[in-house]
This record gives structure tokens, C-alpha cells and sequence, in this order.
């Protein structure tokens, strides 16, 4: 019964998306119009999706929905699977990540470590490891350094072992982001290990604190290493390496002198452990599609075009589901109409466009926050941000547009642009606005930002698509499009 009711769900959903698919695709045009935007906030703000809270099936709709426009325009796909790049976001866990009967075996004795010096991390997959310790510095591989290397320059093998780590807190960072940077950058360095079938990792602090690190209720992100892990007291780990005769502080120092490895198995050393946590998170993902320049030399510069497309199902401000229709229906609907037509033209493009529609916006920028402190936005020179929520109540042509002090459009050249849609424009140059522009804004990165203002449908059920401002939508996206356009073609540098 449960496999027919699995079946007929999956059925349910294709033709639900198929069928918005026809839809959009009875009005597709290259050109930007009205008809077309009204037709995606149509899809989106539909009972179907039910508001398209994170995690709910609304949410995969919207998803699949936004995947197969950015594939029918043509636009390269940059998520991990595909369009998609995948974000869990955590919700609970059990028994705060608490470690149980973790056993060192050493030559002549074995004990059970105290609970309160042992913790199990965060980034952590469930299982047992069980081996011998190693030894493995700060635990980087890369092609300039490999920190399984002992003294003599030769590989130590690590199959079936336990490595010891010393984590290293990222260059840069600031307090909101800190968590995500050293989850994401430790369960990377983690996973580069893949190869050498390690069987679980030990972390460590960088000095003689002997405090634990921060592992669990202060993460809002769930990410996976693939191996059990845990994190010691430093300590405790000095003093099993001491009865090896070594000495932790002096390692250290020497690796950080010399900027040599110094890759240790500790042959008398082994230690036992399992992680069986419970870890309860929710799926959603952010949606990107490239679209690459012509230039030979601008086309590594990359302007972000983005528009957050979840919303708050039934967890509005009064009881009954919020479709969605103004946030961020529109602001995505724009966003596609943009992205369709900058495809048809990209051979005038110099510059790229990375599409990007964010997930879990909703309760804290939680989409694109991932986005700009993971790995993959490092491999992208991005020079300029145009971000699009809630453009669908256009009321007395006041359309607010949100700058940041490097912007690279100036308020002269903005009403160059406005002189065919005589928008009522107004800045807010000192203030960057609660949307996902303003993850980028801490990055550094120059934005612009399009916004009609709050309603009194804001986040409750009658945010619906019959209250749109059509022609208004039209005209902010088409003035939308011809500033992206304007900093895909200029000759004039972007600087961030």
C-alpha cells in the first residue's frame, strides 16, 4: 500500500510540474512580457504549492519548476546536482552530540574517556570507528602540500585509521558566519581524505585551550563528512601522544616554523568509538544557472541575478497558507524573464550572469548565506549583485532601490534608465535591506536591490496572485534588465 501511495504521489507531482511546464510554455517568448511573468506567479502562488515553505513539497515543486526553465533557456546548470545546490538546514538533534564509552587502548592500559572531554561533531556521519591513531598536523591536501607526509617525505598510510586533526578557524570571518565557515571548510578537508579510507577523524584545537570546540545547538546548517568524527579536549590528546613520546605544542610549532608536515602514526595508540546521533534537518536548496560572456577577459567577471523563491506556507501572521504571490512570486517571475532574454543575447553579453534563485530566504537569508560562504562561491569573480523581492505591488510608480556605497551604477545613470518608464525612484543608499542582497553586501560585493514595499498582505493569505500589479511588475523588470544588461556590456570596470 505504501509503495502504490509512493508511486502515485511521484506521479502527482511530474504532472504538476509538466503541466506547469505547457504553461509557461504557451507563452514563452524571448522578449520580456507582462503575460509570461503573470503566468510563473501564477504557478507559484498556486494552492498546489502551498506556500512553498522550506522542506514541503511545494518547495521540491518550485525547485523542479525553476530547474527545467533555466534548462529550456539554456542556461548551464552550477548546482551540486544539477541547477541544484543542496542545503540542510538543521533543526534538532539528540543528546547535544554527546559522546559514550570512547575507549584509548595504549601499550600497557586502556580507559574509557571522561564524557565532558569528548564530544561528537557536528559534521559527524553516523557509524563506529575503531584503529590506530595517526598523527596528520592541520590535515590539508592540496597540490602544494600534503600533511600525511612524515619527515622523510613518504606518504603514511592511514586505511582503516584514526586521524588526528588540528582544526584551523578561517582567515576573515565574523561572528554570524564563523559556524558555517568552519563546518563547511573542516567536513571539505574531511571528505579529501576520501581516497585513503581513513576510519574516523579526532579534531583538536589550535592552542593549549583546553576547552572543547562549539559543536552543537550553534549551527544552523547541517553538513555531512561522511565519516564519524569527533572532537577531544586537546589535553587529552597531548597526553596520549606524551606516552608516545611526543610532545603536541612542539609539533605544532615546528609544522608552523618550517611549513613542512610531520605526518605521525602513534603505533601503540588506538581508540574506539561510535556516533549513533540522531540528526534531524530540512532539505531545501539554492537554484543556479550560468550564463557565460563573450569576452575573453570579462567573461571571469560574474553578475549575480537572484530572487528568493520559498515563502511561509501556513506560518504567516494570521492563520490560513500564504501563497506568496507578491513575496517572492514576483521577484522570481522577473528574474526568470530577465535570465531568458540575457540567454537569447548572450553573445552581446561581456560579462556573465549567474542566475540564482535562493531557498529558505524566509526566517533569516539562510539560502543565500550558504551560498556566499561555500566553496562554490569562491570560484567565481563576482563583481555586482541585482536582487529582486517583492516587485508586484508597484503603488504611485514609488519603486525603492537598494545600493550599497561601491555600487557601480550611479544616480544619474539610474534616471538615464528611468527615462522611458518614469519610476518614482527612491534610494536607500545607507541601508541594504533585508534580503538576500545583503548576504552579499557583507562579502563585499556591490549591489542593487528592487523593492515595492510592505503591504498589508504581507505574509498572510491574501498576498494572491490577482493583486499584482502587472504592468508594474513589467516595467521594473524590464527596468531591471536594462541596468544587467548595461553591467554585462560596459567596457567600464566593475570594481568591488
Amino acid at each position: 500500500m505504501k509503495t502504490i501511495k509512493l508511486i502515485l504521489g511521484i506521479f502527482i507531482l511530474c504532472t504538476c510540474v509538466s503541466y506547469a511546464q505547457e504553461a509557461a510554455n504557451k507563452y514563452s517568448s524571448s522578449e520580456i512580457t507582462d503575460t509570461e511573468i503573470y503566468s510563473h506567479i501564477e504557478y507559484l502562488a498556486s494552492p498546489i504549492l502551498g506556500g512553498r515553505l522550506k522542506g514541503s513539497k511545494g518547495d521540491v515543486l518550485s525547485q523542479q519548476y525553476l530547474s527545467k526553465q533555466l534548462q529550456s533557456y539554456g542556461c548551464e546548470p552550477k548546482g551540486d546536482t544539477a541547477y541544484m545546490q543542496t542545503i540542510y538546514l538543521r533543526q534538532s538533534s539528540d543528546d547535544k552530540f554527546t559522546a559514550d564509552s570512547v575507549k584509548i587502548t595504549g601499550r600497557d592500559s586502556s580507559f574509557i574517556l571522561n564524557p565532558r572531554d569528548v564530544r561528537l561533531m557536528q559534521i559527524s556521519a553516523n557509524g563506529t570507528a575503531n584503529g590506530q591513531l595517526v598523527f596528520a598536523g592541520y590535515g590539508i591536501l592540496s597540490e602544494n602540500r600534503n600533511d600525511l607526509l612524515n619527515t622523510e617525505g613518504v606518504e603514511v598510510d592511514i586505511k582503516g585509521k584514526i586521524v588526528i586533526l588540528i582544526d584551523v578557524i578561517p582567515d576573515d570571518f565574523y561572528l554570524y558566519e564563523y559556524n558555517l565557515r568552519f563546518c563547511t571548510k573542516l567536513a571539505e578537508k574531511i571528505k579529501s581524505f576520501e581516497s585513503r579510507k581513513p576510519a574516523g577523524f579526532i579534531v583538536i584545537r589550535t592552542d593549549r585551550d583546553t576547552s572543547l570546540m562549539i559543536t552543537d545547538n550553534s549551527y544552523w546548517y547541517y553538513v555531512n563528512s561522511g565519516i564519524p568524527v569527533i572532537n577531544i579536549r586537546r589535553n587529552v590528546v597531548a597526553g596520549i601522544m606524551q606516552s608516545e613520546g611526543y610532545n603536541l605544542d612542539s609539533l605544532q610549532k615546528r609544522i608552523n616554523r618550517y611549513g613542512k608536515p610531520n605526518c605521525l602514526p602513534l603505533e601503540n595508540s588506538y581508540i574506539a568509538f561510535r556516533d549513533k546521533a540522531r540528526r534531524h534537518y530540512i532539505k531545501t536548496t539554492n537554484i543556479a544557472g550560468f550564463i557565460e560572456g563573450s569576452d575573453p577577459e570579462l567573461s571571469k567577471e560574474v553578475i549575480v541575478i537572484g530572487a528568493h523563491y520559498d515563502h511561509v506556507g501556513g506560518n504567516g501572521r494570521t492563520s490560513g497558507i500564504c501563497y506568496g504571490a507578491d513575496d517572492n512570486a514576483s521577484g522570481t517571475a522577473a528574474v526568470l524573464e530577465i535570465a531568458q532574454k540575457l540567454s537569447a543575447e548572450k553573445y552581446k553579453l561581456k560579462r556573465s550572469v549567474l542566475v540564482m534563485f535562493f531557498g529558505a530566504e524566509e526566517g533569516g537569508l539562510k539560502g543565500s548565506e550558504y551560498f556566499v560562504n561555500s566553496a562554490e562561491f569562491s570560484r567565481y569573480n563576482i563583481v555586482s549583485m541585482i536582487n529582486f523581492d517583492m516587485i508586484g505591488r508597484l503603488r504611485n510608480n514609488e519603486l525603492t532601490v537598494y545600493t550599497n556605497l561601491n555600487i557601480p551604477i550611479h544616480d544619474t545613470e539610474f534616471n538615464t534608465f528611468n527615462e522611458g518608464y518614469n519610476l518614482t525612484l527612491k534610494y536607500e543608499a545607507s541601508y541594504e535591506g533585508r534580503s538576500d542582497q545583503n548576504s552579499f553586501h557583507y562579502k563585499g560585493i556591490p549591489i542593487i536591490a528592487f523593492f515595492t514595499g510592505l503591504h498589508e498582505d504581507y505574509h498572510t493569505p491574501k498576498d494572491l496572485p490577482g493583486k499584482i500589479n502587472r504592468a508594474g511588475a513589467y516595467l521594473i523588470t524590464n527596468f531591471g534588465y536594462d541596468i544587467i544588461y548595461h553591467l554585462c556590456t560596459t567596457e567600464n570596470p566593475i570594481k568591488k
